[in-house]
């Protein structure tokens, strides 16, 4: 006696509502994650009565950074804050160009010593260089990548005044500032990983809990606190130290506050997708840094694609808004939306390829490869 195809028909219908169900309730939690922060992150204020003077300097780890510390050193400069600029064994002038702009150049006092990468050696002796000669309370970390907007140094400021008390680190998220051609389409899942997942405002506004974040795009502490825990020396070798240092102050109880700071900073990380999909390559791995990790981060990125090919139109709207709050958080073109399936799949192929040169210790940027890690560890 045979069944037919019925019971494997309704078998198949009651996984496909399951699944439905699970990815409505994932992309309802996702969006309001997204929406929350788009609504109650922090950002800085402009023109706070009480903010001035600066009491920041300003940190730039570069190697060959020329060209673009042609055009962001004079606009830091002109607000009189002191700057600091480590060359990093630059073939390009970096060093030049920077004393021309009137920036304090630090240099090494020899190779890239082993376990070290070259952003780490660079932020550390940086901040030794700023704790012997500036008499700024806070050092702000910023890559030469990263541009500013009018204003900026006021609401840096305001930053330190309004959150400075309450937390030793201060961090966020600039404007960012797509690329040539597809490349949007390579970076658009990072915000939304980042945004869509880590509740950055409510965190921020009840000032309960911890983010376990920050950004080394653009970083402040305290320079007491940094001078206590050194976490360049003690990250040395890691390739995304900032993923580590974020998780490693959340374990030590060193509160940080997150901004959207997409009002006073803007970056343009990379000009192409094929720059895009290399420094991806060498970055998020160590988001995980542990197979299982990995495993869950790439199957997270395919259950973004799952709404579609189920078919199912609520959760797809759900996951689709979600991407899209975190769009207007980062502001990054809104046209990525249209791809973000895309999107997915590319960024499952970015963390597998990390993963394959982090353990083939082919891990390489700027002119540098170093050995990765097979068995990174814990902090």
């Amino acid at each position: 006696m045979t069944h037919g195809p019925y019971p494997n028909s309704r078998h198949n219908t009651d996984v496909t509502s399951i699944l439905s169900v699970v990815l409505t309730v994932l992309g309802g939690v996702l969006l309001f994650v997204a929406l929350t922060n788009a609504a109650a992150m922090l950002r800085p204020r402009r023109n706070h009565p009480e903010a001035a003077p600066l009491n920041f300097c300003i940190l730039i780890p570069a190697r060959n950074e020329a060209v673009n510390l042609k055009q962001l050193l004079p606009e830091l400069l002109k607000t009189g804050v002191r700057v600091y600029v480590f060359d990093d064994e630059s073939s390009d002038g970096t060093a030049a160009i920077a004393t021309q702009a009137g920036a304090i150049v630090v240099r090494p006092s020899g190779p890239l010593p082993e376990g070290w990468t070259g952003k780490n050696r660079a932020c550390h002796q940086l901040a030794l260089a700023a704790a012997e000669d500036s008499p700024a309370s806070w050092l702000f970390f910023l890559d030469a990548d990263v541009r500013v907007k009018p204003g900026w140094a006021e609401s840096i400021q305001a930053m330190i005044h309004s959150e400075g008390g309450r937390s030793p680190v201060l961090t966020g998220f600039p404007q960012f500032t797509p690329g040539r051609s597809l490349e949007p389409m390579f970076l658009a899942w990072m915000p939304w990983i980042l945004l869509a997942t880590n509740p950055f405002g409510l965190v921020g506004r009840i000032r309960l809990g911890h983010n376990g974040f920050t950004n080394g795009q653009c970083t402040m502490w305290r320079a007491s606190t940094y001078s206590e825990l050194w976490p360049h020396q003690e990250f040395a070798g890691a390739i995304l130290e900032d993923v580590r240092i974020g998780a490693w102050l959340r374990k030590r109880k060193v509160r940080v506050s997150v901004f959207d700071l997409s009002s006073v900073l803007q970056v343009r990380m990379y000009g192409s997708p094929r720059e895009a999909l290399d420094g991806m390559s060498k970055n998020v791995f160590e988001i995980g840094r542990w197979p299982g990790t990995l495993a869950l981060t790439v199957l997270f990125l395919a259950v973004g694609v799952g709404p579609l090919l189920l078919r199912s139109p609520i959760p797809a709207a759900l996951f689709g808004a979600s991407w899209g709050a975190t769009l207007v958080i980062s502001r990054m073109p809104i046209w990525v939306l249209l791809t973000y399936p895309v999107s997915c799949v590319v960024a499952a192929g970015v963390f597998l390829r990390s993963a394959y040169w982090h353990f083939a210790g082919k891990v390489q940027w700027k002119g540098r490869v170093y050995p990765g890690q097979k068995n990174p560890p814990r902090t």
